[in-house]
């Protein structure tokens, strides 16, 4: 639903208030969950698909140059 999309904004009052109250607490719930760190760098988002979207963007990029860190890092570890 809100978070992938599939649940879009309506548009009649009635139905509109539900939604941003469930939007509300799925924000809420985000913000709960992630890292003190990242609550500052989601504010500017109003809804929890741009939330969720951003993490996404951040938690998902293909980092090689971490990959290759870690894995020497673990190679080195013994």
């Amino acid at each position: 639903g809100h978070i992938d999309g599939k649940t879009p904004t309506p548009t009649s009052p009635e139905d509109l208030a539900k939604w941003e109250i469930k939007d509300a607490q799925i924000m809420t719930w985000i913000l709960s969950s992630v890292e003190p760190h990242f609550i500052l760098n989601l504010r500017p988002y109003k809804t929890a698909k741009e939330m969720w979207d951003y993490l996404k963007k951040v938690y998902n990029q293909e980092n090689t140059a971490k990959r290759f860190q870690l894995e020497y890092e673990i190679a080195n570890f013994a």
